[in-house]
């Protein structure tokens, strides 16, 4: 569990770099538009993160 005193730690560069990332895949697709083999296992593996905890957080409101 995270708490208030530690987002400090969390809230750097690399997190609102990789928020919008994120955002940008959300909105418009993978970079390259040639599909997953077209983008770096790093660009996968981060938007497959972000993708988990989105899917994560819809299954607990409904679970509410």
């Amino acid at each position: 569990m995270i708490r208030r005193g530690d987002l400090k730690f969390y809230l750097t560069d690399d997190l609102y770099e990789a928020i919008d990332i994120w955002k940008r895949y959300t909105r418009f697709g993978l970079f390259h538009g040639s599909g997953e083999a077209a983008e770096t296992d790093e660009y996968i593996t981060l938007i497959s993160a972000f993708e988990d905890e989105r899917e994560a957080a819809i299954a607990d409101r409904r679970n509410k």
